[in-house]
């Protein structure tokens, strides 16, 4: 469940820097070359949360779960956009924090 919420709040982030809007707030003023790659990176991300929810033991429950974390995680990221600094250090803590879990999860 941890990595298909830090699958899905990553994959939330990439789709806001992916915006014209937001890019340079989250990614720097030099990268409007980047947003389209976000865009892709974002809906693969949300891809692999699916698929979290997909070989969860309990898909239905792990369904639920998924369409109650997306308004909440973006919830997250429409106040965090505010402070664009802590919005990305989060979104790097998430996606190292995610790995970690995923990795020690697959050895047991």
């Amino acid at each position: 469940m941890i990595l298909l919420a830090a699958s899905l709040y990553l994959g939330l982030f990439a789709l806001a820097a992916g915006m014209s809007r937001h890019t340079p707030a989250l990614l720097g003023p030099q990268a409007p070359a980047l947003a389209s790659h976000a865009r892709q990176i974002g809906w693969g991300l949300l891809g692999v949360s699916l698929l979290c929810v997909a070989l969860a033991p309990n898909w239905g429950y792990a369904l639920l779960i998924w369409f109650g974390l997306v308004p909440a995680l973006g919830a997250v990221l429409l106040l965090g956009l505010t402070y664009a600094a802590w919005l990305t250090r989060a979104a790097a803590v998430v996606a190292v924090l995610g790995v970690a879990v995923g990795t020690i999860g697959a050895m047991f």
